[in-house]
């Protein structure tokens, strides 16, 4: 499984992104055998009442299954982490749920 992050108006260090490598890495730990890349999109944008917003945007791709992507925007990047980590593990675990029982469309 190959891993990206990919920052943009946020500045990570070195000790960050292999904090942040091995995160996703945990929180896919039993199901990296389906896994081909997983990229997490980290951006900061201003809102429209002029405060700070972090936005996360996970991507995860595997042979079987069509490419899930998950958003979040918080105003703190650790609950945008989180969160996002979250609900693409449950995903993913849902889709792969889906193909043992053979009821997923795209096989």
């Amino acid at each position: 499984m190959k891993i990206k992050i990919h920052t943009r108006g946020v500045e990570f260090n070195s000790n960050t992104k292999e904090w942040l490598e091995n995160k996703i890495i945990s929180n896919f730990y039993r199901l990296l055998s389906v896994l081909q890349r997983v990229e997490m999109k980290l951006s900061d944008q201003n809102n429209t009442q002029g405060s700070r917003d972090f936005v996360c945007v996970l991507l995860i791709k595997g042979d079987k299954f069509e490419e899930i992507v998950i958003k979040d925007v918080e105003s703190d990047f650790s609950v945008a982490i989180n969160r996002v980590l979250e609900r693409g593990q449950r995903t993913l675990s849902r889709r792969v749920q889906l193909l043992k029982s053979n009821s997923y469309p795209f096989n």
